[in-house]
């Protein structure tokens, strides 16, 4: 191929990935580029680092993503052939990236565990097949400020619902704690239940 058509893909690429603020902030992706050397393009999400890296003297493109432990989970170098195809092993790339992430942790408790245990098994397979990467789990209501920092997310059953200002006072930030609603709980509407934790993880 023409090396005058391969340097514009490149240069064109380049700039699309740079531009694309917008989606990265939508996302929730950190991205800038590199001070030091240009070439390297860098993305962190959540404990996930990913990097973009151009190898112009011979046109290939390397993609890297490394989880929390600096492990490498994701692995990619490919010669720039056209645009189409270098721009959609870019967008797996970000896909990779975003979906990788490790599963968000949901303890839910109640009185007797005896309902909350129903629930947690009916709306983790509601979030599995909406491919949601939510970790739903039974958690006992007096080890709630023992265990907390393990969790993103704490839901009590309106049962316990009294409960929630006494645990946030003993709970710092970084876990969201709240009650489910008794309607949405009674009822058992889990697209409910899903919709409202999906929007207080945001």
């Amino acid at each position: 191929m023409d090396q005058f058509y391969v340097s514009i893909y490149e240069s064109v690429i380049y700039k699309w990935i740079v531009l694309n603020q917008n989606f990265y902030k939508e996302k929730g992706i950190s991205f800038y580029v590199d001070s030091c050397d240009p070439k390297r393009l860098v993305f962190q999400y959540g404990e996930l680092s990913g990097e973009i890296y151009f190898w112009s003297m011979h046109n290939i493109i390397e993609e890297t993503i490394l989880d929390q432990d600096e492990k490498v989970i994701f692995y990619l170098h490919f010669r720039i052939v056209n645009m189409a195809n270098t721009k959609r092993l870019v967008v797996d790339f970000l896909n990779q990236l975003i979906y990788s992430q490790q599963p968000k942790r949901i303890g839910m408790s109640c009185s007797c565990g005896i309902t909350s245990s129903v629930f947690v098994e009916k709306i983790q397979e509601l979030s599995q097949m909406m491919n949601l990467s939510y970790q739903f789990e039974v958690i006992p209501i007096h080890e709630i400020t023992d265990i907390y920092m393990d969790y993103d997310m704490i839901i009590l059953a309106p049962q316990t619902s009294y409960l929630v200002p006494s645990i946030k006072s003993k709970c710092k930030e970084g876990c969201h704690i709240m009650s489910m609603d008794a309607t949405i709980f009674a009822t058992s509407n889990y697209q409910q239940a899903l919709a409202i934790i999906q929007n207080e993880l945001k």
